[in-house]
C-alpha cells in the first residue's frame, strides 16, 4: 500500500447532533462567567435548538452540504480553507508556529547539511508516495495534507491562494531559497539527474553562500577570490512584505512584479521547496526560540509553508505557515527525516570503525553527483517600495520587541514518568495549565487545545476546552491546599479528596478529547452552522444571525485566552507560537522521553504574565506530583524547570 491508497476508505467527518452541542455549551461556559450570563447562555441554547427554530434549519443545511460532498470528502474542508485564506492579518506572530530541533541528536556541526539531505530525500519520496502511511491504534490516519505540505501562500486582495510546490521544480532540480543578511540565493539540493546532493557538497555550498552574503569588505575567501558573483549584492528587506497584512502584502507583491527581474526571482523563491534562513549566533535558548518564531523580517519569508532556520552557533529549527498543513503532518515528515539521519549516522559510524580497523571505507554504490552551484537571486526595488518595506521591517521589529517568550524544560514531566503515575500525560499537563492560571487570575479564562481529527478523510483539527467545571473544582481545591501549606502546614500531604478531584478532571478531559477525535466536538460544528447562515441564511428565511452567536457566554468561550497545543517527536525540543488574543497566552508543549519542553508567549501589557505563568506552573506541577505520590500512586519527584544549555 502506498502513502495515499487508504485515504479514499477513511470515513467522512460526521455532523454532530444539534442537541448534543447545545447541551455541551453551557457546561463549558460555566467556569468562565457569572450566574446571570450562564443562564442567558442556557436560554440562548434552548432557543437555538427549539423545534422549527434557527438551529434546526441550519443543521439541515449542514447535513445537506455533507450529503452533497463527493465520496468521503469533508464538509469542513472548504470552510476551513476559506477561513484561513481570508485571514487579512499578519502571519508571523498570529498564525505561524515553530519547532526547535535537537541538533545534538543530528551531530551539531553536521546537523544542517544532514537535515537538508535527509529532508530533500523524504520530500521526494513523499511526492512519489513511497513512504509508509501513518496510523494509530484505531487505524490509518489521513495523509491528505502530506500531498500539499509544500506551498507558498500568495497574498491576494480579499482572499489568498496557496501555490503548491513540486519536489522537483524548474529545470529538473529540487531547490531551496536561502537568505542571509537580506541577500537571497537559490541552492540546488539535487543534481541534474535528480540525485540528492551529499552532505559535503551541501556544506560546501552553504559556505559559499555565507561568504557571498558577508559584508562587502569581508566578502572574499582565504585566497582572495570572490566565492560567487554576489560581491555587490545589496541587502534587501524583501521578506518584510510577508510581515504585512494580507491586502498590503498583495499590493506590494504586485508592485514588485512590475519588474521582470523581480518576477523571475519571486518565481524561483516561491517555487522552491523551502526557505533556509542562515542566522548569526544565538546567545541563549529564549533568543533562539524568539528567532524561530519571528527573527529579522529581511531574513524571513513567512508565506512559505516551511522555513528552516540555522544559526552560526548550530541552533536549528523551523517556522511553518499554517493555512495548508497542520503541525501533526510536519511531525510525521520530520519523524521520517530523523529516521533517515539516524540510518546515515549509523552508516558513518560503521565506515569510521571499518577505516580504523583497516577494512576500508563504505562503498556508496553510486557516483558522486555533479554539484550545481548556488546562485544569487537579484531584486530591482524602486525607492518607493524600498521605503515601504523598510517601514514594515521596523514595524515588525517593534512587534517582536513587544513579545515576551519564556521557554523551559521540565525533565520530570516525561511521558514515561507521567504514565508511571497512571495518568494521561496530556490530561496532567492540561489540568496543570488550568490550575496555574487559577493561581494568577483567581479564576479560569477560556482555554483552547487543538485536537487532531485525522481518523477522518481530509481531517484537520477540533478544539477541546480544558477550562471545564471539573478543572475549576480541582484548581480551587489545589489552591486551598497550597494556602494551608503556606499558613504553616508545610509538611501536610495532599488529601485523598484532592487526588480524586484531579481524577475527575482527568476523566472529563479525556472524554472531551475522545469526542473531538470522533468528530463530535462543539467548536467546528458551531462554525459550520454559522457558515450555513452566512451562505444560505436568506434562502432559509433568516433575516438576522441567530442570537447564540452573539451570546456573551459563547463569545467568552471563544476568546481563547490560553491557546495551547502539544506535539511530540524525539527530534523536537520546543514547540511554540504567539498568543491569539491581545491579553492571552500562547502555550506550546512538547512532551517526550526526556521531559516536556514548554514555550509560553504573551504580548504588550501582558508581557510579564508569561513569566508569572511559567513560575505558577512550576509550583502547580510540583504539587500535583506530590499529590499523586501521597495517594500512593508513584514515588514522589520534584519539578525543576531548566533552560536548555545553548551549544
Amino acid at each position: 500500500m502506498t502513502l495515499f491508497d487508504h485515504d479514499p476508505f477513511l470515513p467522512p467527518l460526521p455532523v454532530p447532533e444539534l442537541h448534543d452541542s447545545c447541551r455541551a455549551l453551557p457546561g463549558l461556559v460555566q467556569p468562565l462567567v457569572d450566574p446571570e450570563t450562564l443562564e442567558n447562555t442556557r436560554a440562548a441554547c434552548e432557543a437555538f435548538a427549539a423545534p422549527g427554530g434557527d438551529g434546526e434549519r441550519l443543521q439541515r443545511a449542514l447535513l445537506e452540504r455533507q450529503a452533497a460532498m463527493f465520496g468521503n470528502a469533508s464538509w469542513l474542508r472548504p470552510l476551513w480553507d476559506d477561513m484561513y485564506t481570508r485571514w487579512r492579518g499578519s502571519l508571523p506572530l498570529d498564525m505561524n508556529y515553530f519547532f526547535r530541533f535537537d541538533e545534538q541528536r543530528w551531530g551539531s556541526e553536521k546537523a544542517l547539511p544532514r537535515l537538508l539531505r535527509a529532508l530533500t530525500g523524504v520530500l521526494l519520496d513523499l511526492e512519489a508516495g513511497r513512504c509508509e502511511p501513518e496510523r494509530n491504534k484505531q487505524g490509518f490516519l489521513s495523509m491528505e495534507q502530506a500531498k500539499s505540505a509544500l506551498y507558498t501562500r500568495i497574498p491576494t486582495r480579499g482572499k489568498d491562494s496557496l501555490l503548491h510546490v513540486r519536489a522537483i521544480g524548474r529545470g529538473g532540480l529540487a531547490t531551496a531559497a536561502v537568505v542571509r543578511n537580506g541577500r537571497w540565493f537559490l541552492l540546488p539540493l539535487t543534481s541534474a539527474y535528480g540525485t540528492v546532493l551529499r552532505e559535503g557538497q551541501l556544506a560546501a555550498a552553504l559556505d559559499r553562500i555565507r561568504a557571498a552574503a558577508a559584508p562587502e569588505q569581508n566578502n572574499k575567501d582565504a585566497a582572495g577570490a570572490v566565492p560567487t558573483s554576489a560581491v555587490h549584492l545589496p541587502s534587501q528587506p524583501i521578506g518584510a512584505m510577508t510581515c504585512a497584512g494580507a491586502d498590503e502584502a498583495a499590493e506590494i507583491r504586485a508592485q514588485l512584479q512590475e519588474s521582470l527581474q523581480n518576477r523571475l526571482s519571486l518565481a524561483e523563491l516561491e517555487q522552491s521547496l523551502f526557505v533556509l534562513c542562515l542566522d548569526p549566533p544565538h546567545t541563549d535558548e529564549a533568543e533562539l526560540c524568539r528567532s524561530l518564531l519571528a527573527g529579522r523580517a529581511r531574513d524571513r519569508f513567512f508565506t512559505k509553508s516551511l522555513q528552516i532556520i540555522a544559526t552560526d552557533s548550530h541552533g536549528l529549527g523551523a517556522n511553518f505557515e499554517h493555512a495548508g498543513c497542520d503541525a501533526a503532518i510536519w511531525v510525521y515528515i520530520l519523524g521520517l527525516v530523523d529516521a533517515a539521519i539516524q540510518r546515515e549516522t549509523e552508516a558513518d559510524r560503521e565506515e569510521e570503525a571499518g577505516a580504523a580497523a583497516g577494512t576500508g571505507a563504505r562503498e556508496h554504490g553510486e557516483k558522486e553527483p555533479e554539484q550545481p552551484l548556488p546562485r544569487p537571486l537579484l531584486w530591482d526595488v524602486p525607492e518607493r517600495i524600498g521605503q515601504r518595506l523598510a517601514r514594515l521591517e521596523a514595524d515588525f521589529a517593534r512587534r517582536v520587541e513587544d513579545l515576551n517568550l519564556v521557554c523551559r524544560q521540565f525533565p520530570e514531566l516525561s511521558r514515561q514518568a507521567l504514565k508511571a503515575l497512571k495518568t494521561s500525560p496530556d490530561a496532567f499537563i492540561q489540568t496543570a495549565f488550568q490550575a496555574a492560571q487559577y493561581r494568577i487570575f483567581a479564576g479560569l479564562r477560556s482555554s483552547y487545545e487543538a485536537v487532531a481529527m485525522r481518523g477522518f478523510a481530509e481531517g484537520r483539527t477540533e478544539c477541546a476546552r480544558g477550562s471545564g467545571p471539573e478543572a475549576l473544582a480541582f484548581a480551587q481545591a489545589l489552591a486551598q491546599n497550597l494556602a494551608q501549606k503556606r499558613a504553616g502546614c508545610a509538611e501536610m500531604p495532599a488529601s485523598p479528596e484532592l487526588a480524586e478531584c484531579y481524577r475527575a478532571a482527568e476523566r472529563a478531559h479525556l472524554d472531551r478529547l475522545a469526542r473531538c477525535q470522533r468528530g463530535l466536538g462543539l467548536e467546528r460544528h458551531m462554525a459550520g452552522l454559522k457558515a450555513m447562515y452566512e451562505l444560505r441564511g436568506k434562502e432559509l428565511g433568516m433575516d438576522r444571525e441567530p442570537a447564540i452567536f452573539h451570546d456573551a457566554g459563547w463569545k467568552t468561550l471563544c476568546e481563547n485566552s490560553l491557546s495551547t497545543s502539544g506535539i511530540g517527536a524525539p527530534c523536537i525540543v520546543f514547540f511554540g507560537f504567539g498568543p491569539v488574543s491581545e491579553d492571552g497566552l500562547g502555550i506550546g508543549y512538547a512532551p517526550g522521553k526526556n521531559g516536556t519542553g514548554l514555550v509560553v508567549t504573551s504580548l504588550g501589557r501582558e508581557k510579564k504574565v508569561a513569566e508569572l505563568y511559567t513560575s505558577a506552573l512550576t509550583t502547580v506541577c510540583q504539587s500535583m506530583l506530590a499529590m499523586l505520590a501521597a495517594a500512593g500512586e508513584a514515588p514522589q519527584t520534584s519539578v525543576h524547570p531548566n533552560t536548555r544549555r545553548t551549544p
